[in-house]
């Protein structure tokens, strides 16, 4: 579509919506947030845990030993489910909150004009139809059709995986393009690397491209190879320990034994038929392997998931921006002087190290350097009380 008729289909015109439009559609598309899939609980997700099969077995046969008399068994094994469970949520809870880091890629405010003026509003009351203004710096905070652009330039890495900024028109595109090609558009959670535009809002929340993606975490995963096989083990084990113990309380009682004397015979043959030191030993294996996985920037959500990217064997990928944020940090300043600036990442701190007792205002190479810095881009520093 032309600009024009995109205006006239999301009724609204470059003054933007009215106040009154806006609590309109906001009642009805809902607020603009990328929805967390349903996030269990803490309490839940340590629940979960003994939810296993081979857990489950483990806790049956602490019964059994309870029963049997034989408490410092029971003690024994409850003692390494504990252990597991404890261990496994750890891992599960991280890699949860870890996970809420898509959420944070939306911007907190957008400039917006609503009944003709600019205002600054929080970005999830954005609405189809509303005319934000974005410049160089700012994330966009919706999807968007550019109405009116200067020079503009997008950093869409964290979407297509385009490493290089993407320059943006506002000329109409066949229907048929693809999302790295619709450079007509601006999308949720990209940044405005140069330049600056005035662009109609048509998608918010769920709506957006990156909505979509947070979507797909809703899905239900297949269950990993190993815990299948685990499943599977743990049945097959149980159903024979139960087996072998009903046979030898049969024959000990038909041979004139008392059934206490028999029941405690064949439950005690459970009890070390089970092997309760198997799930603990797993779980110690794989949570090594998530912690190692961690060291590498690499957040394994669930224990068993370790496995089935154990298997993997060979993984394709194209372009940088996919594997990285697409955002450039100074981390150091180096002279031939010997001049060192330390800090690291956004945290407006540090101090310069010289070879000399006190930095002096001559030092012509950093100051040009910082005001490289300073005449480079438009950001402010706010510190926080």
């Amino acid at each position: 579509m032309t600009t024009e008729e995109v205006l006239s289909k999301l009724d609204s015109d470059q003054k933007g919506i009215s106040s009154t439009q806006a609590k309109e559609r906001l009642s009805q598309h809902g607020p603009n947030q990328l929805e967390s899939p349903t996030k269990p609980s803490p309490l839940k997700i340590f629940i979960g845990k003994f939810k296993d099969y081979m857990v489950l077995v483990l806790i049956f046969a602490a019964i059994i030993s309870f029963i049997a008399g034989e408490t410092t068994n029971a003690y024994v094994i409850l003692g390494i489910v504990v252990l597991v469970a404890i261990i496994g949520f750890v891992q599960e809870y991280k890699a949860e909150k870890a996970m809420e880091a898509l959420r944070e890629m939306v911007a907190p405010e957008a400039d917006v004009i609503r009944d003709g003026q600019m205002s600054t509003i929080p970005a999830a009351d954005l609405v189809p139809g509303d005319v934000v203004f974005l410049e160089a710096g700012d994330k966009v905070p919706a999807d968007g059709r550019i109405l009116e652009v200067t020079s503009l330039q997008v950093i869409e890495s964290s979407l297509t995986g385009e490493s290089m900024p993407v320059e943006k028109l506002t000329q109409p595109l066949p229907e048929d393009m693809a999302l790295a090609d619709r450079k007509n558009m601006v999308f949720m959670g990209t940044i405005i690397s140069q330049g600056n535009c005035r662009a109609i809002v048509t998608a918010t929340g769920l709506g957006t491209e990156l909505g979509r993606i947070s979507g797909l975490m809703k899905q239900e995963q297949a269950e990993p190879p190993l815990k299948i096989k685990l499943q599977q083990l743990a049945k097959r084990q149980a159903l024979l320990v139960m087996v072998i113990s009903a046979i030898v309380f049969i024959l000990m009682f038909s041979r004139g034994l008392p059934v206490i004397d028999a029941l405690i015979a064949s439950i005690a043959l459970a009890v070390a038929g089970i092997p309760e030191a198997l799930p603990f030993i797993v779980t110690l294996a794989l949570a090594f392997g998530t912690q190692a996985m961690a060291k590498k920037n690499a957040i394994i959500r669930r224990l068993p998931e370790v496995e089935t990217l154990g298997s993997t064997t060979v993984i394709c990928t194209d372009k940088t921006g996919t594997l990285t944020t697409g955002e450039m940090t100074l981390r150091e300043i180096r002279t031939y002087r010997k001049i060192e600036v330390t800090g690291a990442g956004y945290d407006p701190s540090g101090q310069f190290i010289s070879n000399r007792a006190k930095l002096e205002p001559t030092e012509e190479d950093l100051a040009r350097i910082l005001k490289i810095g300073v005449h480079a881009n438009n950001s402010a520093i706010e510190r926080a009380n």
